[in-house]
């Protein structure tokens, strides 16, 4: 009996002493995993707000890529860190970046950091983006094709970007002020299409009062009135006595199917033939019209009836 309370008593002390040994062995142990922990976190800390600075500076001289992949690196090493997400975003709106503070609080509700606010956030972001309107004319029962991408200001910049519209197409068969509500998905910007719907209409056709003559060897032409259409005649007779005109073109009127009555001539001056003279010496009735080159144009008019008028038979 002794023997086996002296063998207890041994193998008590002994269990004793491992387990204080090893007690001691895990408290050393999880205060140097302790410290270590500490000190990483404290390491981390300094690594984020130093790429935040960063990406401040880059914001700061316009360099955005550089800037938002600074941002990005920060929020990387802590996606939980909800201070560095709203320390960006502030930086971002008081640069006037509305877009990129956007996209920052959209990275948090991704990563589930306080979605709550963070939406509430994204709301008040939301109410500054600037409705884009743009306005269409249609004539009713036209079709109207639904723009599939148009250019927004994004970042005080222009960008093209897809909208989807509340609506698949626009009601043309009525007369009337439409509206349609879209959104660009990608930058969620407002977009508000007004269609105008009117009434096509009625082409006017003027009532036709002249006609027009072409002369393509002289490069002329004339404005003759409708009521001498299929009634004038057109014939040419080349120079004078004098040699001052290289052609004149005679225009008369149809008296009857054998007579015609000569209302005013064309003539084509030779030079030096100054306009001076045409109007004041060559002849009564002649006036200069215009000088194309080497051309000079004037018209005769008839100042005395054709002899035809006078026979008594052709008074009207």
């Amino acid at each position: 009996m002794k023997i086996n309370i002296k063998r207890w008593s041994l193998l008590f002390s002994f269990l004793f002493i491992i387990t204080t040994i090893t007690a001691c062995g895990i408290k050393d142990k999880k205060t140097i995993i302790s410290k270590d922990v500490s000190k990483e976190v404290k390491v981390a800390k300094i690594e984020i707000q130093r790429d935040i600075e960063l990406g401040n500076k880059y914001l700061e001289v316009g360099k955005y890529d550089d800037a938002k992949k600074a941002y990005e690196k920060a929020i990387y090493m802590d996606p939980s860190n909800k201070q560095s997400y709203l320390q960006i975003k502030d930086k971002y709106i008081e640069k006037g970046r509305l877009d990129d503070g956007f996209y920052i609080i959209k990275l948090a509700v991704k990563n589930n950091i306080d979605p709550i606010n963070m939406n509430l956030i994204l709301d008040s972001i939301r109410k500054q983006f600037k409705i884009t309107t743009i306005e269409k004319n249609i004539y009713k029962n036209n079709k109207f094709e639904m723009p599939k991408s148009m250019t927004l200001i994004v970042n005080n910049e222009e960008k093209l970007v897809s909208i989807k519209w509340d609506k698949a197409e626009m009601n043309t068969s009525l007369i009337g002020i439409y509206y349609c509500n879209g959104l660009s998905e990608q930058y969620e910007r407002p977009v508000k299409l007004t269609l105008n719907v009117l009434v096509k209409p009625t082409i006017k056709v003027k009532p036709e009062t002249e006609i027009t003559y072409i002369n393509s060897q002289y490069n002329f032409q004339l404005k003759i009135p409708i009521t001498w259409k299929d009634k004038y005649v057109v014939t040419e007779s080349i120079g004078d006595n004098s040699y001052i005109i290289e052609k004149s073109i005679n225009f008369s009127l149809k008296v009857d199917e054998q007579h015609l009555c000569r209302i005013f001539s064309i003539d084509i001056y030779k030079k030096p033939i100054t306009r001076n003279y045409i109007n004041t010496h060559y002849s009564e009735g002649s006036k200069y019209l215009n000088t194309d080159g080497d051309r000079i144009f004037g018209s005769t008019q008839s100042l005395e009836a054709e002899s035809i008028l006078l026979d008594g038979k052709h008074e009207s």
